[in-house]
């Protein structure tokens, strides 16, 4: 049975929580989106592509910056939901150039 479709914003939060809070840097986020791409890359995609509805809003005053700081665990320079979105940009970049990338 198929499960109900989550709402963009809480396929972004759990991807945060699950595959990028407890990364220690960029290098480590990135082995762990190869790895789900050779497992699941309907996923990935899913998940770039709720990043994208996410990122086209509206979305409350804060929401971004929360979703990356805290659901994301991430120190950004730039803590302003301005800076969490091109965080956000730059994550579902990553995630289609590794869906990009030919399989091992």
């Amino acid at each position: 049975m198929n499960e109900p479709l989550k709402p963009p914003i809480e396929v972004v939060r759990s991807y945060l929580q699950l595959r990028v809070s407890d990364a220690v840097s960029n290098d480590e986020i990135q082995r762990d989106m190869q790895r789900l791409r050779e497992r699941d890359p309907k996923r990935l995609a899913d998940t770039a592509d709720a990043i994208d509805a996410v990122l086209a809003g509206p979305n409350p005053p804060g929401v971004l910056a929360r979703l990356v700081g805290w659901d994301g665990n991430r120190s950004l320079t730039d803590s302003s939901d301005e800076g969490a979105a091109d965080w956000l940009r730059d994550l579902a970049a990553r995630m289609r150039s590794s869906l990009n990338q030919p399989q091992p």
